[in-house]
């Protein structure tokens, strides 16, 4: 608690994966820091392939946030699919997030 406490008073700007992955984790400042987690995750999905930096903790972070976090923002939800259907070779631990974002996404509509 006492690190989320620090990491809140940095300037969003300056904030790494993991320290976006540990505040979204905790559901602090989730309507700032979502929509800069989605475009880092984003830019980073073609680096996966590639068996390069792609940091699961934030994609985990992101996909488990409670659905009322996606039915207020379905552009946010749009976004995250395209970022799922940007991976390939994910680790079986996230694929049970990913369907269940998938699933609840999907019946919100």
């Amino acid at each position: 608690m006492k690190a989320s406490y620090e990491l809140r008073k940095l300037p969003i700007s300056r904030l790494d994966a993991h320290e976006l992955s540990r505040l979204i984790g905790q559901d602090i400042g989730v309507p700032w820091l979502l929509p800069i987690a989605l475009d880092l995750l984003r830019r980073t999905a073609h680096n996966q392939s590639l068996s390069d930096f792609y940091d699961d903790d934030l994609l985990t972070a992101a996909l488990t946030r409670r659905s009322h976090v996606w039915r207020s923002n379905p552009g946010w939800v749009t976004e995250m699919k395209e970022i799922i259907a940007a991976l390939d070779g994910i680790s079986s631990y996230i694929r049970e997030d990913i369907q269940k974002f998938l699933k609840e996404s999907s019946s919100q509509k």
